[in-house]
């Protein structure tokens, strides 16, 4: 496997849990979701990517490219299979069109980007959120950075989609982390595989046992559900992760909409966009978002950031 790499560390980030958060993005994912809301994420190696909006068709960028692999007329400018990754065209663009994703983990922590926000951790109760991409694929790294934040007395959040060795997560890297964002998409094994890449039966099996930890007081574990479009939002498998959520007494799920701005920065890495039914949807109406948390009632629900529902959030849109 590849070294890990961060491809962004956002200051300020409010919707990453509780209070003010600093997020550190891990590249590489082992899902390869149709509608990822992250894709600089999915690959574990470095890559570069274009951003038309900020282009000025300067053409230093071109100018500098040993292997002719940029063409600013096209879209995306970068054409994956040619770039050899020295990086030449990064240094050379002066309006930031063209970025760098992914540098090692070690190289983040010597620049102290991360703990810039530190004083707004403290006053705000935030902290610190691995996220990606998939931080359980990288467990020494991320284990070894986790740890170094307690020490500082950061509190440590984690996002995951479930799909990791729980006994190489309880070793390496679940000592040091305070809560845990656990992603289920689909209940449907056949449909997680088809729409998800691959099926769910750890991830279901992980949630479990997690959940029962939470249950005890072991952990805070946050259940969260994205709901996309005619796959994660229909009648169907809201209604068994309805009954899977009260068979495991999960006291709360925060249901997230889904985000149809992957979908420009998917084409600017050079990937192809699937052929899928939420492509072309527009965002869910209020009336909509009210039918899928009819399905929960009895549960207590969460917003996207984790934190319980207030009641102004409940006329908001873009709050479940």
């Amino acid at each position: 496997m590849d070294p890990a790499l961060i491809y962004e560390v956002k200051p300020q980030a409010l919707d990453d849990g509780p209070g003010i958060r600093t997020a550190v993005h891990f590249k590489g994912c082992p899902l390869r979701c149709a509608w990822c809301n992250t894709p600089e994420g999915l690959d574990t190696g470095p890559e570069v990517a274009f951003d038309k909006s900020k282009c000025q068709r300067c053409g230093r960028c071109a100018e500098v490219c040993p292997t002719d692999a940029i063409d600013t007329d096209r879209w995306p400018a970068v054409e994956p299979a040619l770039c050899a990754g020295c990086y030449a065209c990064v240094e050379a663009c002066p309006h930031e069109a063209i970025t760098q994703l992914g540098v090692p983990v070690r190289k983040i922590v010597e620049a102290a980007a991360i703990c810039r926000d530190m004083p707004f951790w403290r006053v705000s109760g935030g902290g610190v959120s691995f996220t990606g991409g998939e931080p359980t694929m990288h467990m020494e790294a991320a284990g070894k950075l986790a740890r170094r934040l307690k020490k500082r007395g950061a509190h440590v959040l984690v996002q995951t989609c479930g799909h990791f060795d729980l006994a190489e997560y309880d070793e390496l890297l679940g000592p040091w982390v305070d809560t845990l964002f656990y992603d289920l998409k689909l209940m449907s094994g056949q449909d997680h595989e088809r729409w998800c890449g691959v099926d769910n039966q750890r991830i279901l099996e992980n949630f479990v046992l997690l959940n029962r930890r939470a249950l005890g007081g072991e952990l805070d574990l946050v259940t969260r559900i994205p709901l996309i479009p005619g796959i994660t939002s229909t009648p169907a498998n809201l209604r068994s992760f309805s009954a899977f959520l009260r068979s495991q007494r999960v006291p709360r799920v925060s249901l997230l909409l889904y985000d149809h701005g992957w979908a420009s920065r998917m084409k600017g890495l050079g990937r192809e966009l699937p052929d899928a039914p939420f492509m072309d949807t527009p965002w869910m109406t209020k009336m909509e978002l009210w039918v899928c948390r009819g399905y929960f009632r009895g549960i207590e629900l969460g917003r996207p950031d984790g934190r319980s529902l207030i009641r102004k959030d409940l006329g908001l849109g873009g709050l479940l």
